[in-house]
């Protein structure tokens, strides 16, 4: 698909649709930006791409609602209430994800997870994180290529969020295979028998989630499916389906956006050998990495809401009930809050990407995998300065709404 007349229609329909971009939807969709903040576009929403808009589209809760079908039922792929009803039975009749609920069922469920992600608990479990990255470094030949998201960026987040959840490294090794299985629901060339075989395999998930729940009412551990049952038992505040739905959630967004995250960074670092220089002279700028690469390579490229009456985002108007998509990755590349946008630049001094959401749906692991990079760019630098890639083109992961790589054969080199 070539693009004619450079609308944000046409735009966004070559970033989604085309092979090019999903490979790198940038060079496509930073040109949004010559076209104000926000349109509707003939994809069935209203786009919204300016890190102002965005910002306070995400700011305004009471504006906007989330919505319990969307994931089914996205505006790239309209289902009848007959097609909805049958992906809900496909995976059990379970709740919707917490990030597609609203109040008062959001706020009382993201108050029992978010005592499992407190700053001052993250913090505690630094030690933990660096054992981690250590074991896995010293496993890696440094003088022969390796698949670096294999042996680093997703065992590390896998094995971190694992252990807060209470998995098993078995029961860790499935759930990656459930959570990547789940991402492609969001995919805008997602069919319905597509979307019918991910909800079975949700409803697959779901099995091995009661089992583990079970495991714990007898015997209990220091992990998050305890605190969950001990919370229910205590105030009745959390029923077993919901359960399954929040350990679903938690670990799909603990391990992919970290995973992606550390990827695109180690990526980005390597592609720009001034900024890896500054990195090894002061790996103490290893938080400064995470901050940019979320900001210049967001893992996480959008995110949905639907207008609760007429909304007027800038100089565009979102009927009430009309889908509102959140372009973060776009909105982290506005010419008008950074300067070079599309420059990689770990000095940057300007506002924090967009990138884990902001208000009342931020990111609850947030701090979480702010650590985990932290602790890898900075290890990474201090042990092996002269790293470099070993392969020209990395396999992307063919998605444009989770920015990361399947694979990335580097070189350590001590």
């Amino acid at each position: 698909m070539s693009i004619t007349t450079e609308t944000p229609d046409d735009l966004l329909r070559s970033a989604m649709f085309t092979e090019e971009g999903r490979q790198d939807p940038y060079p496509i969709l930073t040109r949004l930006h010559q076209h104000g903040e926000a349109a509707a576009v003939s994809l069935g929403y209203t786009a919204v791409w300016g890190y102002k808009a965005v910002n306070g589209v995400l700011r305004t809760p009471g504006l906007w609602k989330t919505h319990p079908d969307y994931e089914l039922s996205t505006p790239y792929l309209r289902l009848t209430p007959a097609q909805v009803g049958e992906l809900k039975a496909a995976s059990g009749h379970l709740p919707p994800w917490l990030v597609f609920s609203n109040p008062p069922d959001h706020t009382r469920l993201r108050g029992l997870l978010s005592k499992a992600f407190t700053p001052r608990r993250m913090e505690a479990m630094r030690e933990r994180v660096l054992d981690q990255v250590t074991t896995l470094l010293d496993a890696i030949d440094p003088t022969q290529p390796v698949d670096i998201v294999a042996a680093l960026t997703a065992p590390l987040p896998q094995f971190l969020i694992g252990e807060i959840i209470g998995l098993s490294p078995t029961n860790a090794d499935s759930f990656v295979r459930h959570s990547r299985e789940q991402s492609l629901l969001k995919d805008p060339r997602s069919t319905f028998d597509d979307k019918l075989e991910k909800m079975r395999d949700r409803a697959a998930w779901a099995d091995e989630i009661r089992v583990l729940i079970g495991e714990r009412r007898r015997e209990a551990e220091d992990d998050v499916i305890t605190a969950l049952l001990s919370a229910n038992e205590a105030e009745g505040t959390v029923r077993e389906p919901e359960m399954v739905s929040l350990i679903m959630l938690l670990f799909a967004a603990g391990f992919d956006t970290s995973n992606n995250m550390m990827a695109n960074g180690i990526h980005a670092l390597l592609r720009h050998p001034d900024q890896m220089r500054l990195l090894v002279q002061d790996p103490s700028l290893a938080r400064h990495v995470t901050e940019e690469v979320l900001r210049y390579d967001t893992p996480g490229f959008d995110t949905f809401y639907y207008a609760v009456g007429d909304q007027q985002i800038v100089d565009c108007v979102a009927p009430d009930g009309a889908p509102v998509v959140l372009f973060l990755g776009v909105a982290n590349h506005d010419p008008k809050v950074y300067e070079e946008p599309d420059r990689f630049s770990i000095l940057r001094d300007e506002p924090g990407p967009l990138s884990f959401g902001a208000g009342g749906h931020l990111c609850l692991g947030i701090n979480l995998a702010r650590l985990e990079g932290e602790i890898l760019f900075s290890e990474l630098a201090t042990r092996f300065p002269h790293m470099a890639l070993a392969e020209e083109h990395p396999r992307r992961i063919p998605d444009i709404e989770f920015r990361g790589f399947e694979s990335m054969q580097v070189l350590l080199q001590p």
